[in-house]
């Protein structure tokens, strides 16, 4: 269940998880350096991820898939749910559009920028990676 409020708090979470990474991590050996820089990574990734939720719910998304957005003006699926099960589905005005999202910046100033897109038709071609592959092994490909 995703809401405004509890992504940008994560946000913030995360971008103070970023800013006391090194004064947060201790390696036991130099074969531990890999480890920290893993942690770094996910941390910037879920930056990016959480930023990237945060634009499509303020660009009006809503509940679809295998997630719910909370909204206040939605249905309630159960009455005896809490409040924070409220949500209404998306109606297609996202569905036709992709988000790009790019990180500019560096520690600790990581920012996301976000172009929103037209979803780009699927190939009518047939060069599918399986169709390929056995078309090289019939040494229909190369000869």
């Amino acid at each position: 269940i995703r809401s405004l409020d509890h992504v940008n708090t994560a946000i913030s979470e995360c971008r103070g998880d970023l800013t006391n990474l090194i004064k947060n991590s201790r390696i036991g050996t130099i074969k531990d350096l890999p480890d920290a820089f893993i942690n770094r990574d996910i941390l910037i990734t879920q930056l990016v991820y959480l930023s990237a939720i945060k634009e499509y719910i303020e660009k009006g998304g809503r509940s679809r898939g295998s997630y719910l957005i909370r909204d206040n003006n939605g249905e309630l699926p159960v009455p005896s749910l809490p409040e924070e099960f409220r949500y209404s589905l998306e109606t297609g005005e996202l569905m036709g559009s992709v988000c790009e999202t790019w990180l500019t910046g560096s520690d600790p100033e990581w920012e996301c920028r976000f172009s929103w897109s037209p979803v780009r038709p699927i190939p009518r071609e047939n060069y599918w990676f399986e169709n390929i592959w056995n078309a090289y092994m019939r040494g229909d490909i190369i000869r």
